[in-house]
């Protein structure tokens, strides 16, 4: 479900940056110069939307095993790589530097921690759910060419409702022609 949520997610804020950024923040001192590179900040973050929200997941799974000291020390490890990075990336891409750190530190962690679940759970990802993260990856990608063929005409506003409205209709579509589970999870609740 973290998949079938977090990679359209990932992808749509990636695609969306440019209009959601001037939307939100374009007025006033706020320049177009400062949107292009709020919106280059945002593309670091949002690589990384799926791997935020997998890594709670599987942090919970540690906890119902009753070791809360595996994810403990894992997150810790975690900071001192994405400070590490921080050091690193910022002299070489800026503020972005700071967000590509910490994506990359949540995608690492996200690994290590299905690596370690393995103690207790052999095949914590099996085929059911391949076939699932496989199916949400390949209508993000025909979500992700249809946002890219829209006509950018109009402001931001009509760029990004057009975008978002877009996005969502085809994930959907998608969704039901491919019969995920998830979708049905999610509607039943």
């Amino acid at each position: 479900l973290t998949m079938f949520i977090g990679l359209p997610a990932t992808a749509g804020l990636i695609l969306v940056r440019q209009p959601l950024t001037a939307v939100l923040f374009e007025r006033g001192q706020f320049t177009a110069a400062d949107t292009q590179r709020v919106a280059i900040i945002l593309i670091g973050y949002a690589a990384a939307v799926w791997a935020y929200s997998m890594t709670h997941v599987i942090t919970r799974a540690f906890y119902a095993l009753k070791d809360a000291r595996t994810p403990l020390r894992v997150s810790v490890a975690m900071v001192f790589f994405n400070l590490t990075l921080n050091l690193i990336l910022v002299w070489h891409i800026g503020a972005a530097g700071l967000a590509w750190s910490t994506a990359i530190s949540a995608i690492a962690q996200t690994i290590i921690l299905l690596i370690a679940i393995r103690r207790y759970v052999p095949q914590p990802v099996d085929s059911a759910v391949w076939l699932s993260w496989t199916k949400s990856l390949i209508v993000t990608a025909i979500m992700i060419v249809c946002i890219v063929l829209l006509p950018k005409n109009g402001g931001a506003g009509f760029q990004l409702m057009t975008m978002v409205t877009t996005g969502t209709f085809v994930y959907v579509v998608g969704a039901v022609l491919l019969r995920f589970e998830e979708l049905h999870w999610l509607l039943r609740r």
